[in-house]
């Protein structure tokens, strides 16, 4: 089974009136995500706000003697660290000052973590996307798997749906699924569209990557035509997927420039979590300095 040792988790305080149980509530999602991977794998988890100011606004934060924004967010981090030591798990935090997805990637680059997760946007109406700006960033330029959790009221994934495009990071998201779908006894649904390829050797393929899985439910394997982000959203709708994990992969010899054609007409349209893999050589266009 494969597992996540060291977790970050991005958190957004920018819409709370009051820095205290609120923001906590707010950001429950990506919270409840990590503290429950955290529990079953063993994992660490660092908790990262960043404060996107410009550069005088910080100098005057920085020395100011009275409260600031400053101060209020690491009471609300330390909150998260106390209510992750209640639960056994192992917690830090940071607040830093920057734009969100660029010093989360930064962190990651820093502190060696194996996973990032961040609370999807709350926009309105049907059709909007989930996926903000800072989302999609970290989709785009994170080194390591992104988990881009949406609102819930439960910290336990549904359906998993691995999309499988029978390369190495699609056997990588197969994995990971299988793993997740494992550890809470989830329906674990495999999809491959074809392009090109033969159907039958898509499955046979599919199913032997599958011969270990020990999950309580068969898993089910579907191969379907069309564009492949059209196909992936049906699937969603039509099995009430609730995570869908992918690889993506990045334009040849410009590093982290994109997620791939299917990926980026997938993402905003998706209506729920989304766990991305990043294919192995892959390097982020962000450096530490």
């Amino acid at each position: 089974m494969l597992r996540f040792r060291n977790i970050l988790v991005g958190v957004d305080l920018s819409g709370a009136d009051r820095f205290v149980v609120d923001a906590l509530l707010d950001n429950a999602p990506a919270v409840r995500e990590a503290m429950w991977l955290a529990d079953r794998h063993g994992a660490k988890v660092t908790f990262v706000y960043a404060i996107e100011v410009a550069e005088h606004t910080r100098e005057a934060i920085r020395q100011a003697e009275e409260r600031t924004v400053l101060d209020d967010a690491r009471d609300v981090l330390q909150a998260m660290v106390r209510h992750a030591g209640d639960r056994g798990v192992t917690a830090s935090f940071k607040v830093v000052f920057g734009r969100a997805w660029m010093e989360l990637v930064r962190r990651v680059l820093e502190g060696g973590h194996d996973l990032v997760l961040v609370g999807a946007g709350r926009r309105g109406g049907p059709f909007q996307s989930l996926f903000g700006g800072t989302a999609m960033k970290l989709l785009r330029k994170c080194p390591c798997p992104v988990w881009v959790t949406k609102p819930s009221e439960t910290e336990f994934v549904g359906a998993v749906l691995a999309a499988h495009d029978l390369t190495p990071v699609g056997t990588a998201a197969l994995q990971i699924a299988a793993s997740l779908a494992e550890l809470q006894n989830s329906p674990l649904h495999v999809l491959h569209v074809v392009e090109g390829s033969d159907p039958a050797t898509a499955r046979t393929q599919i199913e032997a990557e599958l011969a270990e899985f020990r999950g309580a439910v068969a898993p089910r394997v579907a191969i379907a035509d069309g564009r492949p982000a059209d196909a992936i959203l049906e699937y969603v709708d039509k099995h009430g997927i609730e995570l869908v994990v992918m690889g993506t992969i990045a334009r040849s010899g410009v590093a982290g420039l994109i997620t791939g054609n299917t990926a980026e007409r997938l993402l905003p349209r998706l209506p729920c979590s989304v766990l991305a893999i990043k294919p192995e050589g892959f390097v982020s266009p962000v450096a530490l300095d």
